[in-house]
Order: C-alpha cells, then sequence, then structure tokens
C-alpha cells in the first residue's frame, strides 16, 4: 500500500495589519472641496481681497456654509478677502450691505437673484457630487 502524505496547507499572513484606503465621509470631503475651493477663489482673484484691495487670505461665504448648503461650492457665493475685512467688517460689523452692492456688480442682478434663489433651497450633498467636484478641481 503507498503511503500518502498529508501535508499541511501554510498561509502566507503579512505582518501587521494591510492599511486599506477607507472611504472618506461626507464631512472629510466637504473639508477637502472647501479648501480646494478657498485656494482657486484666491488665485482666480489675484489674491486680491473682494472689499479693500488687501491680500486676500481668506474666502467669504456671503450665504452661510450651514444654513445655505446649496450654494456652500458655488463660487459665486465664494469672495476672497483679507482677514480684517472678513472679520471685523463682515462678522464683526456686518457691513453686509456694502458687500451686497459689490457682489451684485460683480455677478449681476439675475445672478444675485438666481444664487438667492439657491441659496433657500434646502440641499445635502452625496458622497459623490462631492467626490466629482474634488475630481475636477483637482483636474482628474
Amino acid at each position: 500500500m503507498a503511503q500518502v502524505a498529508l501535508k499541511k496547507k501554510i498561509e502566507f499572513k503579512p505582518k501587521g495589519k494591510r492599511k486599506t484606503a477607507k472611504p472618506k465621509n461626507n464631512s472629510q470631503l466637504i473639508k477637502e472641496l472647501d479648501a480646494l475651493l478657498s485656494h482657486k477663489v484666491r488665485d482666480e482673484a489675484g489674491g486680491i481681497c473682494f472689499m479693500c484691495g488687501g491680500i486676500a487670505t481668506q474666502v467669504h461665504h456671503y450665504w452661510t456654509k450651514k444654513a445655505h448648503g446649496k450654494v456652500r461650492f458655488d463660487e459665486r457665493n465664494l469672495l476672497p478677502m483679507c482677514w480684517n475685512c472678513h472679520i471685523n467688517k463682515v462678522h464683526r460689523s456686518l457691513e453686509i450691505e456694502d458687500l451686497r452692492r459689490k457682489l451684485i456688480k460683480k455677478i449681476g442682478q439675475k445672478g444675485f437673484d438666481d444664487l438667492y434663489r439657491l441659496a433657500h433651497e434646502p440641499y445635502k450633498w452625496t458622497a459623490d457630487e462631492l467626490t466629482g467636484m474634488i475630481e475636477h478641481l483637482k483636474g482628474n
């Protein structure tokens, strides 16, 4: 009788845990998209503050990010500003009327009315929409 040798099945197990890229959640995607758009808006404005002509270091959302989600990533709603104008003139002093006039001058009354309408429509961005905008901005 022939003897059959039983071989033990050996499995390869790499040391340590394998790192796999986890899909980003919406808040991570939103943070990445905010940063990309901020750079784009400031670059397109030549780094000039929308209000005073100084050096733009920040971007202001005319309609707030959280309350008006549908226009959060609409470039017409994003205004490059220096720290002083953004914080002191807009957020602390609420010099909104001058800002509104300048925005209308930039995008026109029809553009402003469109933005106003969109800003007041509830909206929740999907991961696919956010990812698509990020890829577009990165040129992928």
